[in-house]
């Protein structure tokens, strides 16, 4: 009996299936009748079903009229080339959907139309939909593996076909041999109609056929695939099973010994093993198969673009910059209009000095020029590219000219590239920088407007308000991320988060500064939290200090222009040999001329008159923004980072480091001590906010009414309550026997926290702060490593406002003189010295200011310190942080507002960033409030303090201070902060938590604080 079916898939099409059985003496009538009802099966089914390449369906048959791919895709191509990426993209889906359509779908002939609608969307900025495009151009070719034997390749040569020269190019250009590939060869498709390729094919059968294809442009595509999915996939690459599977899918045929076929498939394949980042493989390839006895072929320019990008990341990236001007070259020749302008910004990259940027400014110049009536895509990269290379080599005004022109011709209604806009705007942000403007200020500047142009598309683009990731690097982040915790392509989800939270490296700052700036100022609090997490899950002590210093400095640096990266110029120039880290020191003597010049710039004599410096600042400034939108890779300077070798062991005997990192509700905690890391984690890290509120409120923090001094000891019983539950639950872990300080770096809500005031046992037990040395730090880092050495000068000096007493203007003059005499050196700012506190260079040496600071929450470098500067720009500590870079040594605020002050519990992220930003600009230790006390007792406390701070150093200096201060008698009367019923109270002494308790030390562990030290 004979039973057929259809069955039909949705994503296949409808497959005829067969299954035959006959009586075993009949096996003559078994193949008559199953060619019989094949072929009837055929004639009815194939022309409505489209799964034969005839005209009509039958046996077999050619197809003279057809050509794929279909014209559609060659007119998108041309609309593609002149610039308009919204219509070009509708045109390649409207050529996608005539593709042809057999039983297993699409054919090969969709693939040059999947690479080109990736190209369209990575100019539009959709990293997402650029990879479904290039997944499906690799799943075509692997689909149909083996279709590279089809091809009839003895026809691919026009043998003795002249090639026309193309006019109006540039005189490289045109002497390029293109070779006379044909457009139109005969393809062999499908299988002959026998019995056993009938059963073989399980009832999915197409018969034997000859189609028309450009089998050049297939290829090509399935390169510009290759080529765009290493640029979007970058160190993930080497994992890629789909690339990995498209070059076991596109071998060599068996038996081909053609010498151009080969050749093209060679081409192809370089650019393959260039996606799944077997660079080596891929350079050498290209070598022997970009050309064919010195002719250029469709492949070249992909071909030659894949090993001038692997170059790049070579040791020696310059090389990549004769191989860009040839595939402009070629790419210009072939009327591939699209590479031109990607191979000029790879060699604006790799130009390795002036006079090799000048050069490639020449070269895209001229490109520019003659391609402006032939690809307006081509013609606006170019320019860019060649802008980017003037400001390399110093032509400014070429710089300038060129993007005007860029600029121009992007406005053109008829031209959309907001990817080539975003490169245009940060080449825009480097000439700005390099002529003299600078980040960050309070008006906005042509740089800060350039960048703010780059950030729009790079960090937030959005599609239909939906937002889109634009950039690579941030693609790839995104997916490591999504895939922490398990294994990732054989590499551990750990090693490629450290690779993501590290800087990017300096081939992606060649081949694409946007990706790389961009990847540095996104927000990658997630991918640090997740290496913290899990450095946790192997309860490895020490690796959780080093992730929790990492992401502690990237909390700093992300609030900052340009991702912190000018900090880095900064700190990386300005600092002394002694404070950096030996291979750093040794990186700046290589570094750049660039870098060198700022250098030398920074160390050179300040120049007199506040005009003078002020303008000294202002090109300082601008040249390190220069700097960082150079293509110099920076390395962590500031904070400074921990060195997981040697740092942990040399912590001082008796001494501890005591860590504490918020990662969601939990708190993870590390003691660093006699060369090794303990740790343990806090659950429930939202219930010790109310916790530390509580013993704040116990000593009178926050209150407004009623007593503010408690009137007992009740508040121990809090203290011991929260450091056993929820700080240090292990009584033995800190005691007195063990150490005789502590560097505590707190984080969130712990800021807020005395841990002075921690009862080291039971509630009766002694203090911490009364049983060992206690000193803060923002980060770990900053904990071992000073940011300044010791003060040159021992001035002192003094800002202040209504401060000790607010009501009586004489008393507060008073007390704020007595201060003044209490000291050797010391001058009133501004009556004395008016010069900005952030100028004040080595003039002073200590600087108090004893008045309110209150910081604003939403952006704390915005905070203004000394009274008389705050409505100035040099005011803020933003300001501090800029150059020149000459700050006293030490800087007391007594008078700094916490949001706990007014009995709110906050992140913590004012005293975090006013500790952090001080030291950050140069300033070695700092004593702040946590919340202001004033009045006589801040008045008797400060008095000391500054006396002994020359000699003995900061920490030293409060440790006494804080002693006289408790030992004294408080006047309730002159104590603006107590309340009218705290004013009938006798016997009050500094000994009440209130008085001595909020202010912290945040100063460098085991360093030389006292005495004068040696200019650098």
């Amino acid at each position: 009996m004979l039973a057929s079916s259809h069955e039909l898939n949705p994503m296949r099409g409808p497959a005829l299936q067969l299954s035959c059985s006959f009586p075993d003496d009949q096996t003559w009538f078994r193949s008559s009748l199953t060619l019989f009802f094949l072929a009837s099966s055929l004639l009815l089914s194939q022309t409505a079903q489209g799964q034969g390449g005839g005209l009509g369906g039958g046996l077999g048959g050619f197809e003279p009229a057809v050509s794929y791919p279909n014209e559609a895709y060659y007119t998108a191509l041309l609309v593609y080339r002149d610039g308009d990426l919204e219509r070009a993209l509708e045109m390649f889906e409207s050529a996608n959907r005539r593709t042809r359509k057999d039983i297993n779908g699409q054919w090969i002939d969709a693939i040059p139309v999947y690479a080109m609608m990736a190209e369209c969307y990575w100019h539009l900025g959709d990293m997402a939909a650029v990879r479904q495009s290039v997944d499906s151009a690799f799943q075509l070719a692997i689909r149909y593996r083996g279709w590279l034997a089809n091809p009839i390749w003895e026809n691919v040569l026009n043998t003795g076909v002249q090639v026309a020269r193309p006019t109006g190019l540039w005189p490289q250009a045109t002497a390029v041999n293109r070779l006379p590939i044909q457009n139109r060869m005969q393809y062999r498709s499908g299988q002959r109609l026998t019995e056993q390729n009938l059963a073989r094919a399980n009832g999915a059968f197409e018969e034997a056929n000859i189609k028309v294809i450009d089998i050049a442009e297939v290829m090509r595509g399935l390169a510009t695939a290759s080529y765009r999915r290493r640029m979007l996939m970058g160190p993930l690459s080497d994992q890629d099973s789909l690339a990995n599977e498209l070059i076991d899918a596109t071998k060599y045929p068996a038996g081909l010994q053609l010498p151009i076929a080969r050749n093209l498939i060679g081409a192809m394949r370089a650019a393959e093993k260039f996606s799944s980042r077997r660079d080596t493989d891929a350079v050498q390839d290209a070598a022997v198969n970009a050309t064919f006895n010195g002719g250029a072929h469709p492949l070249t320019p992909v071909t030659l673009m894949c090993q001038a990008s692997a170059l790049a990341g070579s040791e020696q990236p310059a090389g990549a910059v004769p191989i860009a001007a040839g595939v402009a070259n070629t790419a210009a020749c072939l009327e591939q209009y699209e590479w031109i302008g990607e191979a000029m910004q790879l060699a604006a990259g790799c130009a390795a000095t002036p006079q090799q940027a000048e050069a490639v400014r020449q070269t895209a110049t001229t490109a520019a020029t003659a391609l402006l009536r032939k690809s307006r895509l081509a013609t606006l990269h170019c320019l860019i590219a060649a802008a980017d290379a003037a400001v390399t080599a110093g032509q400014l005004d070429a710089a300038e000219t060129l993007l005007s022109q860029a600029q121009s011709l992007s406005m053109r209604r008829d031209v959309l590239q907001p990817r080539l806009d975003a490169y245009g705007a940060f080449v825009a942000g480097r000439l700005a920088a390099a002529q003299g403007s600078s980040a960050g200020l309070a008006a906005p500047s042509k740089l800060d407007a350039a960048m703010t142009i780059m950030k729009s598309f790079a960090l937030e683009r959005k599609n239909r308000n939906r937002p889109i990731i634009s950039m690579p690097r941030i693609y790839q982040l995104e997916l490591v991320r999504l895939a922490a915790g398990r294994k990732l392509g054989g590499q551990s989800s750990d090693k490629l988060l450290e690779h993501y939270c590290d800087e990017p490296p300096d081939v992606l700052w060649r081949r694409d500064p946007v990706d790389a700036l961009s990847s540095v100022m996104v927000d990658r609090t997630a991918a640090f939290a997740a290496r913290l997490d899990l450095a946790a899950a192997r309860n490895d002590g020490q690796s959780v200090l080093m992730r929790a210093d990492e992401l502690l400095g990237y909390r700093f640096r992300s609030r900052l222009p340009m991702g912190g990266r000018l900090l880095q110029v900064r700190s990386f120039v300005r600092s002394s040999d002694q404070l950096l880290d030996p291979k750093v020191a040794e990186l700046r003597n290589k570094a750049p001329d660039i870098v060198k010049s700022l250098r030398k710039a920074v160390l050179a004599p300040v120049p007199a008159g506040l005009d003078a410096l002020q303008t000294r600042a202002n090109e300082l400034e601008a040249d390190t923004a220069a700097v960082a939108l150079s293509r110099f890779n920076m390395p962590r300077t500031m904070p400074p980072p921990l060195n997981e070798k040697t740092d942990i062991k040399r912590i001082p005997k008796r001494t501890g480091l005591l860590t504490f990192i918020y990662s969601g509700n939990k708190i993870y905690v590390t003691l660093a001590a006699d060369a090794k890391v303990n740790m343990w984690v806090i659950n429930g890290g939202s219930r010790v906010s109310s916790e530390i509120g509580r013993v704040l409120r116990g000593i009178g923090v926050g209150k407004v009414r009623g007593k503010r001094l408690p009137e007992d000891d009740s508040w121990r019983a809090e203290a011991a309550n929260l450091r056993r539950r929820h700080l240090i639950p292990d009584d033995e872990l800190i005691t007195a026997s063990l150490f005789d300080e502590l560097v505590i770096v707190p984080d969130g809500p712990l800021w807020y926290l005395p841990f002075e005031l921690l009862p080291i046992g039971e509630d009766d037990s002694p203090l911490l702060g009364d049983t060992m040395q206690i000193r803060y730090a923002a980060t770990p880092g900053l904990a071992f490593r000073p940011t300044a050495i010791p003060a040159t000068s021992r001035v002192l000096g003094i800002s202040v406002d209504k401060f000790f007493a607010p009501r009586d203007p004489e008393a507060n003059e008073s007390i704020v003189q007595s201060i003044a005499d209490s000291v050797t050196d010391a001058v009133r700012l501004p009556e004395q010295v008016g010069t900005p506190t952030s100028l004040l260079g080595n003039s002073v040496g200590h600087l108090l200011v004893a008045a309110p600071v209150t910081p604003n929450m939403a952006t704390p470098l915005a905070v203004g310190l000394a009274p008389y500067d705050r409505s100035l720009p040099q005011g803020s500590l933003a300001a501090w942080m800029r150059f020149p870079a000459k700050v006293p040594a030490s800087v007391i605020l007594p008078g700094f507002r916490s949001s706990v002050e007014v009995g709110q519990m906050g992140t913590g992220d004012e005293l975090f960033s006013i500790v952090c930003g001080l030291q950050s600009a140069g300033v070695r230790s700092v004593l702040v409030s946590r919340w202001i006390v004033g009045g006589n007792s801040s008045a008797l406390a400060l008095r000391e303090f500054v006396q002994e701070l020359p000699f003995t150093g900061m920490v030293k200096s409060w440790q006494r201070s804080r002693m006289i201060l408790r030992q004294a008698e408080i006047d309730p009367t002159a104590e603006p902060m107590l309340t009218q019923a705290d004013q009938d109270r006798e016997g009050i002494t500094g000994d009440e938590p209130f008085f001595w308790a909020g202010y912290m030390i945040a100063a460098p562990m085991d360093q030389a604080e006292s005495g004068l030290a040696a200019t650098p």
